[in-house]
């Protein structure tokens, strides 16, 4: 079910990641623009960030991106613990448990690497969803704006 993130995979994970960034406030922003963020994001997979794929019955429903976060690190809000930085689901695979299964592989993947705690950065709708996860909200803002979740 869980494959990692590969040369041969790669579309499929861009394909997933252009999905997703267009569902939100990515909806405008130009299709070059976004390719451009997902091949930074990529650059990085298997030296400051990791990352899977999700397969079922042949198809790619979700991915996700993590990190143990360093303060040398682009995004670093809390050195030392784990954070998802991406995560998505096809719209059609939503609501079946998918999104919870992939945030437990993540962890589960991180606390392989020593890892203990965790946060994110969400807001909206994602919110309920890091919550039914087990994250809570905190008064803290990460960079980008978004509150702070940790668990």
């Amino acid at each position: 079910m869980f494959e990692p993130i590969t040369k041969e995979n790669h579309a499929s994970l861009e394909a997933l990641m252009i999905e997703y960034y267009r569902e939100g406030e990515d909806a405008d922003t130009p299709i070059e623009t976004i390719k451009g963020f997902i091949d930074s994001l990529y650059q990085m997979i298997g030296r400051s960030i990791d990352g899977a794929m999700v397969k079922h019955d042949g198809q790619y429903e979700g991915f996700c991106l993590w990190m143990k976060d360093d303060s040398q690190s682009n995004f670093s809000e809390i050195p030392g613990y784990g954070t998802i930085l991406e995560i998505g689901v096809r719209p059609q695979s939503r609501k079946k448990g998918l999104g919870r299964e992939i945030v437990r592989y993540a962890e589960t993947q991180m606390r392989e690497t020593g890892v203990e705690s965790f946060y994110v950065s969400a807001y909206g709708p994602a919110e309920a969803f890091w919550e039914s996860c087990g994250y809570q909200k905190t008064e803290r803002m990460a960079e980008n704006g978004l509150p702070i979740f940790v668990k």
